[in-house]
């Protein structure tokens, strides 16, 4: 009896195995396309904007160091506490702790109210160092009310200081 079963039941699970992983195929190829057009889309803008002194991350993150910090840098479970101002590309301000007068504090890695560019660039910066950072849309926030979704944003962050 359980033979019958599975013999019934093979023909039917092939079909449904074969789609979810041809949907995680299209998915994958989905997001490669993404990362493809915003590298042209950063690499246009940095062209345009003449800025030459960037730099590229692994994950696809642009920076550019604006003022050098001292000292060690955040790491992991780190306390941090920036001043930012969020922008899109064609300049529209998002977000920004200069309206607050408060500069902004999360754990590095552990909070999930930052993106996974502000978390993978605040690594590199050093207390007191000024960084431009260009983050392609797999590293940005998704959308809200001021944030468009699929967009590729540009943060100015001051890593005022860390613990």
């Amino acid at each position: 009896m359980e033979y019958l079963k599975i013999r019934y039941l093979l023909p039917t699970l092939f079909p449904l195995l074969f789609s979810l992983f041809s949907c995680e195929e299209e998915s994958v190829n989905l997001i490669d396309e993404q990362i493809a057009r915003d590298e042209v889309i950063i690499e246009d803008f940095l062209a345009r904007n003449s800025i030459t002194n960037f730099q590229k991350t692994s994950n696809g993150l642009y920076y550019i160091t604006l003022e050098e910090g001292t000292g060690g840098s955040p790491t992991t479970a780190d306390s941090v506490v920036i001043e930012f101002t969020g922008r899109l590309l064609d300049g529209k301000k998002f977000l920004t702790t200069t309206l607050t007068d408060q500069p902004f504090s999360f754990l590095v890695d552990q909070s999930i109210s930052v993106t996974l560019g502000i978390h993978e660039g605040i690594k590199l910066m050093k207390t007191g160092g000024v960084t431009r950072f260009i983050m392609p849309t797999q590293l940005s926030a998704t959308g809200n009310n001021s944030i468009p979704s699929n967009s590729i944003h540009d943060f100015e962050i001051e890593l005022v200081y860390f613990e």
